[in-house]
């Protein structure tokens, strides 16, 4: 999961419902498209949480998640935080 405190939607404003918003998002340099739910975030006036269908690496607060319908893009945001463990280092 991660979530964005504000997204810029240049599609046209998304009308996300309470159940979420199917889609597909990437949030590195070309990835392939990840199917995702997004939900609005309660807690931010224009913020969302995304749950990804498979799990993720590297999602990386500061960095973008962009989010597509098919070829189209829908918008994006800057990631805020996530629930991605820490890398363990040796």
């Amino acid at each position: 999961q991660l979530w964005s405190e504000s997204i810029d939607w240049v599609a046209g404003e998304q009308d996300i419902p309470s159940a979420g918003f199917r889609c597909t998002a990437k949030t590195r340099y070309r990835q392939p498209d990840q199917a995702c739910t997004i939900y609005r975030d309660e807690h931010t006036e224009n913020g969302v949480r995304v749950e990804f269908d498979e799990p993720q690496r590297a999602v990386t607060p500061g960095q973008s998640v962009v989010f597509y319908s098919g070829e189209v893009c829908l918008g994006g945001g800057v990631i805020h935080h996530t629930n991605a463990p820490e890398p363990d280092f040796i």
